[in-house]
């Protein structure tokens, strides 16, 4: 069987080291982490990837919803697996139950070296802002953009060394008036939507001439 990895640019790093661990040399296709902030131009790109992989069997893809985003991807000649998430950060986490842990009105905003490294990223938004607004201003609208998030969460995976962005993390804490914390979590889920077998609770195998649907989340 031939097997391809479509996979999000944010988790770049710690793909790479699942499949060095776990001996997997599928090829990997990347999609770039900025197209989250527009849903349709995902849609698109994730559909235009799969279409140029039809000599393929099974795609193993590392997204979730991301905003239902994916939802009516279609498979064509693909056999399709997905994890059960909402999104890169519950795949992260483990779960969208661990997730919900961290949301409320006393929300974490999360990061990674994948997230930081991509071209839209929140200290790149927040360069933006008050290029364009000006200092005052542009502190405002950020203000009201994180007004649920309190803490800064940075998802330490081990899969790079956490002091490599540790200086510009806590520079964005401060910046940002957000507490930082440090989130030691594994990447046993990534390894096992990478290695199989794929149980039905935490992952959704889409057959060939078939498309993403709607999934409930697990609780």
């Amino acid at each position: 069987m031939k097997i391809a990895i479509l996979a999000c640019k944010t988790l770049k790093h710690e793909i790479e080291k699942a499949c060095k661990d776990n001996n997997i040399d599928y090829p990997i296709y990347w999609v770039e982490s900025g197209l989250h902030n527009y849903p349709e131009k995902l849609h698109k790109t994730v559909q235009e990837e799969l279409d140029k992989l039809q000599d393929f069997d099974r795609v193993i893809m590392t997204f979730g919803l991301c905003g239902n985003a994916l939802l009516g991807i279609k498979s064509n000649n693909l056999e399709l697996i997905m994890p059960k998430v909402d999104d890169c950060i519950s795949l992260m986490l483990g779960s969208v139950d661990e997730r919900r842990k961290y949301g409320g009105k006393n929300g974490m905003y999360f990061l990674t070296k994948g997230w930081i490294e991509g071209e839209r990223n929140l200290w790149v938004e927040y360069q933006y802002t008050i290029e364009k607004y000006g200092e005052e201003t542009g502190k405002e609208v950020f203000d009201m953009m994180l007004n649920h998030y309190k803490t800064l969460g940075i998802i330490d995976t081990k899969c790079y060394d956490l002091s490599e962005i540790m200086p510009l993390c806590r520079e964005i804490s401060e910046t940002l008036n957000l507490k930082l914390k440090i989130l030691e979590y594994p990447i046993d889920y990534i390894e096992k939507l990478l290695t199989g077998p794929w149980d039905e609770k935490k992952f959704v195998v889409i057959k060939p001439h078939n498309e993403v649907k709607d999934f409930t989340l697990e609780l």
